[in-house]
């Protein structure tokens, strides 16, 4: 049999083979040796996208742990139940989260928002947090062993679950992770996980596996199992969830493959619904070039697909790649009104907000030519209704970047006005919610703080449990100067949610503005752990430990953010005060040099580096800084106290020169 070195120090081994018998064989032994070595937990995850789905692999470890965290710590299930009906559907009969959105509870005719690209993160972060508290509640310690099979092969979620859980948890957990891959994947997936820790990477020479085709009557099999499972979960939306990618590869490995398609449609909804873009590309990418047999000359049921799609797209930065699929296969093929405004309105906002070059002139022409779509429809039906709203919407956007916050702001109470009378004031709270957002965003543009607060208190009315919408108020709250409510809003939204890297950075900022520094750096800390290279939480920390004179922790923090961003001026000037502070002279006045360099009209540079060089004795140069300080900021306040420190240093600079006519000969 097979057989390969256990890692030595490191936490992460990838393993390269050739699939099949073998491969078992060898992580069999594996696996076998590292439960020899007393490992206290020990599993095979399957993570095959096409087996087991956007958490494949995830969900295997959840569910192998589950039995043990239910005797452990029971009331794990309860903090942790948003992420283990997200990653487990079929524990949804009995783990109900106590929080849930209304994005999550309407009728994909009635969502008129989508969860933000974060919300995947904050699920793996929440589950790893699970693992952690189980692990430290559990009285039976050892190290836990996970062989994560056919690793390249996982989706974008799975990948990143298992990278992030040894970066921020691997120490604790003890763990060892060996995830396999197929010829060819090794030296990429090496560098993917070193970004969480250091790899050793392993090949195996083994015989190739014949592909042999699949047989008439193993097709035929593939079919019937594939009938036998539609029918056991039809009308069962989390056991259809939990089939999903068995459906598809059954039926993409029969006869009839085509069949497939209409399943991978299924897994795009889920994944759009659940906000899981990337992978949502794995199930819609493939189904374009299906279009026509897919949907006939039904405009809804191309739309279901295509809009989807372009989220996914626009959603991880594909925009463009967007934008043309809408050219292509809408506006270029459909003559349908309602098909075409949508398009339309989709197109200005990418104009607005996604594509590389922001285009107003482009977006105002979507809006119109959506407008005149919709007004081909009949005025009367809900869908014309809707339609203008959401055509409204991207208009409102158009004006506000122009310039012109009251227009949009008229544009917008025509909206409201519309909805409240053909749907009443509960009618499409979603849509509700998303406008009053949009007033609030209007009211923060224009000055008006209290009208944008209550803006946001309506639309948290309308949807409690949405922990975006308290971040989005205590935003506004915060800049309003009212930071004891800024501070409630965020901890209500970190409440509402699994961690949340973005909420934490402003709980910090939040702190940071009342001087109670402990606090802020807490927050930044839990907001670093999620992601590491925040610059914003690095140099908010950094600025609380000064606040404490810790003064070596804050330099650390400096030095990461300028590892990441080395033409941070503010960084740099920052650093040079520490380092001044600590009789690091030369550090200093380099910090300062490279901040001048890069913010040349930023008078404050000039007089701080007017003093290190003072104190290094390069008087003349200190002197020409702290003249350059005074020409930019004319109207200084401590003009006056410069103006003497330049005349003190002239004249000692001119006592310190040495004669003019030099040595006489006699």
């Amino acid at each position: 049999m097979p057989s390969y070195p256990l890692p030595s120090g490191e936490r992460v081994l990838v393993l390269e083979a050739e699939p099949g018998p073998e491969r078992r064989e060898a992580l069999a032994g594996w696996l076998e040796r590292a439960r020899g070595g007393q490992a206290l937990f020990s599993q095979v995850l399957d993570c095959d996208f096409s087996q087991g789905g956007v958490w494949a692999g995830v969900a295997g470890l959840l569910g192998a742990l589950l039995p043990r965290i239910r005797a452990v710590a029971p009331s794990l299930l309860v903090s942790h139940d948003t992420e283990l009906a997200a990653i487990l559907p079929q524990l949804r009969e009995t783990i109900r989260p106590r929080h849930r959105p209304l994005v999550e509870l309407a009728s994909d005719e009635e969502r008129f928002q989508l969860h933000a690209r974060e919300r995947a993160d904050r699920l793996l972060h929440g589950a790893i947090g699970l693992l952690a508290e189980f692990h430290a509640a559990d009285p039976a310690q050892g190290p836990w062993v996970l062989v994560c099979e056919h690793f390249g092969r996982a989706g974008d979620l799975s990948r990143r679950f298992f990278r992030e859980l040894v970066r921020r948890r691997g120490a604790q957990l003890d763990l060892i992770l060996l995830a396999v891959v197929d010829p060819g994947q090794g030296d990429a997936t090496c560098t993917e996980l070193s970004r969480a820790c250091q790899v050793s990477g392993v090949r195996l020479r083994l015989a190739p596996q014949d592909r042999a085709s699949m047989s008439p009557d193993v097709q035929r099999a593939h079919a019937h199992a594939a009938c036998e499972l539609e029918h056991r979960v039809q009308g069962e939306p989390d056991a259809v969830e939990a089939s999903l990618p068995r459906l598809i590869h059954l039926w993409e490995q029969s006869a009839e493959p085509e069949n497939a398609l209409r399943w991978r449609a299924e897994g795009l909804r889920l994944c759009v619904r659940q906000g899981y873009y990337e992978d949502g590309l794995r199930y819609g990418e493939p189904l374009v070039g299906a279009l026509e047999a897919l949907c006939g000359g039904d405009p809804k049921a191309r739309w279901d697909i295509l809009g989807k799609l372009c989220t996914c797209l626009s959603a991880t930065g594909r925009a463009e790649r967007a934008a043309r699929l809408l050219e292509e296969e809408v506006i270029a093929k459909s003559d349908d009104p309602a098909l075409l405004a949508r398009a339309f309105h989709t197109l200005a906002v990418y104009h607005l907000r996604y594509l590389p070059r922001r285009n107003v002139r482009l977006a105002e022409q979507c809006a119109r030519r959506a407008a005149e779509a919709v007004s081909r429809l009949e005025p009367s039906t809900d869908e014309a209704r809707t339609l203008t709203i959401q055509t409204n919407n991207a208009l409102a956007l158009v004006r506000l970047q122009e310039g012109k916050p009251d227009e949009a702001l008229r544009i917008c109470q025509a909206s409201l006005a519309l909805l409240d009378e053909h749907f009443g004031p509960h009618g499409r709270p979603l849509q509700r919610a998303a406008l009053m957002l949009r007033f609030a965003e209007l009211c923060l543009v224009m000055g008006a703080h209290d009208e944008a607060l209550a803006h946001y208190s309506a639309a948290i009315a309308i949807d409690p449990s949405q922990s975006d919408y308290y971040g989005m108020r205590g935003v506004a709250a915060f800049k309003a100067g009212r930071l004891l409510e800024a501070e409630a809003d965020f901890r209500q939204a970190l409440a509402l949610s699994p961690p949340h890297a973005e909420i934490g950075v402003n709980l910090g900022q939040c702190y940071r503005a009342m001087e109670r520094a402990e606090d802020a750096i807490r927050a930044y800390s839990s907001a670093l752990e999620l992601e590491p290279e925040n610059v914003l939480a690095l140099v908010g920390r950094a600025q609380a430990h000064e606040l404490l004179g810790q003064a070596e922790r804050a330099c650390a923090d400096y030095d990461a953010v300028l590892l990441l961003t080395p033409d941070d001026a503010l960084a740099l000037a920052n650093r040079a005060v520490l380092h001044y502070e600590a009789g690091r002279l030369q550090a200093s006045v380099a910090d300062l040099d490279r901040a001048v360099s890069l913010a040349s009209h930023t008078p404050e540079l000039y007089q701080n580096r007017a003093v290190v060089l003072s104190d290094l004795g390069r008087r003349a140069e200190a002197i020409a800084d702290l003249s350059t300080y005074l020409r930019l900021r004319p109207d200084a306040e401590d003009r006056a106290e410069v103006e003497e420190k330049l005349s003190a240093w002239r004249e000692a600079l001119v006592h310190a020169a040495p004669s003019a006519r030099g040595p006489r000969h006699d």
